[in-house]
């Protein structure tokens, strides 16, 4: 018989007689049935009876060995007590006793701290004279190595003197060497920068950092990189006939791009510590506000000499656009917070654009020149009336289209008014 319906919560007596009679057997025959039941449930009740008397004799023969055990317990923990209390004077008695002595070397510890720190300060100030007096020596040696060695180690030793009083004198000092090393190395920077050696560059550009001259550094670079783009685009307008496509702008953009996803890789190994991504940025923008001529003076004087000025207009922008969309996709956009990159990506997009916004004013007239230019091109006055009524006609029914097409215009060169 299955008895664990009896050890549920719910169990419900009508239930479950209810459920055992359902069965095929309880249908049959039901008193005999009942019968055999009961006695299966007295003999359930009778085992379970037996069981609990004997775990109850089990539980009664084991208390007197719980209750010792009780007791012994009881007995180990007031020793431990009495033991912890011990404990605790002798800690008092010694830190009573200690006390003056511990304030001792306290005292005598924060002495020793100042005699090494005024021993390590006397020997600095007698290396810095050593030093001092060496590197003229080696700054007529000429190595760049030794140089930046010396200077290091006079930058390490300033660390240390700064409260003696010629503290303002000796930075100047170290200042002005660290200034002649620069003069000396700035050839080999320039080179370095202008092939783009990789070895080379990292090498003087560590030297450089191990003497807090970042900016001067990437100042090289900057200035490497716009010389040689400055070059090519005096070449690039100089050699081009302004009268045809922009085909000097699109070439100098694709120039600029291409220098951008080549070199963000070889900046973050030379500029350790620095985001190339923004090095690279302010690239872009100091070539282009430092471009002789002007970007937009070259526009401007192109649009001039063009025959259809409006789709010369709209050739430059679509050149910008896709410029702006390549540096974008090699250098990413600007973070929230960060604004020196947005600012470098800003000076770009006005690099690109304001050329074009200066035009806006000439709009009507190059619209207008156009479209006077169709009508001169159309030949309408002849020295029959009624062939000039033809030709009047015919191009009355060009105007729909020629109209059309200046709203084509319009649309794709809406960016500069809006």
């Amino acid at each position: 018989m299955d008895l664990t319906a009896f050890s549920q919560e719910n169990f419900d007596p009508k239930d479950w007689i209810n459920n055992v009679f359902r069965s095929q057997e309880g249908q049959q025959n039901r008193d005999q049935y009942a019968s055999s039941l009961v006695m299966r449930l007295q003999l359930a009740i009778q085992e379970v009876n037996n069981a609990l008397e004997e775990t109850s004799q089990q539980v009664v023969g084991s208390l007197p060995r719980v209750l010792r055990d009780v007791e012994s317990l009881g007995h180990e923990v007031a020793v431990l007590k009495n033991q912890m209390n011990s404990v605790r004077q002798d800690i008092e008695k010694v830190e009573h006793n200690t006390a003056a002595s511990m304030q001792t070397l306290v005292k005598l510890d924060s002495l020793k701290g100042r005699l090494v720190a005024s021993s390590q300060a006397l020997r600095e100030a007698d290396n810095w004279t050593t030093l001092s007096t060496d590197i003229e020596e080696v700054m007529d040696s000429g190595d760049l190595d030794a140089i930046g060695t010396k200077l290091v180690a006079l930058q390490n030793c300033l660390g240390i003197l700064t409260h003696v009083p010629d503290y303002e004198d000796r930075v100047a000092h170290l200042e002005g060497l660290k200034v002649r090393l620069e003069a000396l190395a700035s050839p080999h920077i320039v080179g370095a920068f202008t092939q783009h050696n990789l070895e080379e560059s990292v090498k003087y550009a560590r030297l450089l950092k191990s003497l807090g001259r970042v900016s001067q550094l990437e100042s090289y670079y900057h200035k490497c990189e716009i010389g040689q783009l400055g070059t090519a685009w005096r070449g690039g307008v100089e050699g081009s006939l302004l009268s045809g496509p922009p085909t000097w702008l699109t070439s100098f953009y694709d120039k600029i791009a291409l220098l951008t996803s080549q070199q963000v890789r070889w900046c973050s190994h030379v500029f350790e510590g620095s985001d190339a991504n923004l090095l690279l940025s302010q690239l872009v923008a100091s070539t282009f506000t430092s471009l002789d001529p002007p970007v937009s003076q070259v526009i401007a004087a192109a649009a001039k000499q063009q025959e259809e000025p409006l789709a010369f207009l709209i050739s430059v922008k679509t050149a910008g656009d896709q410029f702006l969309r390549d540096i974008e996709a090699t250098l990413g956009t600007a973070k929230p917070g960060d604004q020196a990159y947005f600012q470098a990506q800003r000076i770009a997009v006005q690099a690109v654009y304001s050329p074009l916004q200066d035009q806006i004013g000439k709009y009507q007239e190059y619209e207008e020149a156009l479209l006077l230019s169709h009508l001169i091109s159309a030949d309408i006055v002849k020295s029959e009336m009624a062939e000039t009524l033809c030709r009047l006609r015919e191009y009355c029914g060009k105007l729909s289209s020629q109209a059309d097409s200046a709203a084509e215009r319009c649309l794709q060169g809406s960016w500069l008014w809006q």
